[in-house]
């Protein structure tokens, strides 16, 4: 394995963590604190916002970063920032009714709501799209079976619906970007400047719902460690993986974000799951990476944007 190989699977990998820690983030702080989502989206991103920029420049100093034709669209890329915020406060409002686990495996629904747009919008689905479609759906069949005769790890209808609604705005996000970022290649310069719009879309929050400050130490690390670690990583890992492995390689890689997950609530919050929920997880993992290899295949150049959940 080549250095470049090998620096792509590393930046994935830290990637993959980085999204899976995100509920994992928002279930320590709701446990060691009584902060809200509008507290958790507020803080997220007014950390996230600098250690990007801090990361982009840095990295474009010290490297050599790919080289634009022409600039990129700035207001529009601070536009999309909405959709990162709006995933946010879906991820947060889910996270609190249900466990960090079901949640993950309910949001990586969105690759198939992301084919169900294109359906919409004249795209035909492929064989590969139907096949990963009905794995998507025998998956969340068995998540949201009601379990609760035999066990307290039944899904809520409040957080299965959130969760949903959360996969429908990352889709809708992917959709965008990806007509946004078309004729341009991959570069981290775009997602610190959708990183500047996600902030600027939640510095009212102070002066329409305020926002708390963390309780302790404890928790303000955690605030940190959310925006930099659950935020930015996965940000940065993506673009810089997808350029060392082809988007091909990378989307298939990052597939195993819902496995890492997974084990990360059942390692650090002791969740557990069911087998038939375990297996339902596995059917939308499936689905997930028989979509990637199909969109892969179709435009190997094609970068797919990270969802900021």
């Amino acid at each position: 394995m080549d250095n470049a190989t090998r620096n792509g699977l590393l930046f994935i990998v830290a990637s993959a963590i980085g999204y899976a820690m995100t509920p994992i983030f928002t279930k320590l702080i709701y446990q060691n604190s009584d902060l809200v989502p509008y507290d958790l989206a507020f803080w997220r991103f007014f950390f996230a916002m600098p250690v990007m920029w801090l990361l982009t420049i840095t990295w474009r100093r010290f490297s050599n970063p790919v080289k634009l034709e022409k600039p990129l669209p700035r207001v529009v890329l601070m536009l999309t920032g909405f959709f990162p915020v709006a995933a946010a406060f879906c991820a947060f409002f889910a996270l609190r009714v249900m466990d960090a686990g079901l949640y993950v495996a309910i949001f990586f629904t969105y690759p198939t709501m992301l084919v169900l747009l294109n359906l919409a919008l004249g795209q035909p689905i492929s064989g590969r799209g139907w096949i990963a479609l009905v794995l998507t759906m025998i998956g969340v069949a068995l998540i949201v079976v009601d379990f609760s005769a035999i066990t307290e790890a039944a899904v809520s209808v409040e957080g299965f619906l959130i969760g949903l609604l959360n996969a429908l705005v990352v889709a809708l996000y992917l959709l965008i970007n990806e007509r946004v970022q078309r004729n341009y290649p991959p570069t981290v310069l775009a997602s610190a400047w959708s990183m500047t719009g996600a902030l600027l879309f939640v510095l009212p929050l102070p002066l329409i719902t305020g926002v708390q400050g963390a309780p302790s130490t404890e928790v303000w690390l955690l605030l940190i460690a959310f925006g930099a670690i659950a935020t930015v990583m996965p940000y940065f890992g993506l673009i810089m993986g997808t350029q060392l492995l082809g988007s091909n390689r990378a989307a298939i890689v990052g597939t195993g974000e819902p496995i890492i997950a997974i084990v990360l609530a059942w390692l650090i919050l002791g969740e557990t799951m069911l087998f038939p929920q375990l297996i339902g997880a596995a059917f939308i993992v499936i689905g997930v990476a028989v979509l990637e290899v199909r969109l892969s295949r179709r435009k190997a150049s094609e970068v797919t944007v990270s969802p900021a959940n």
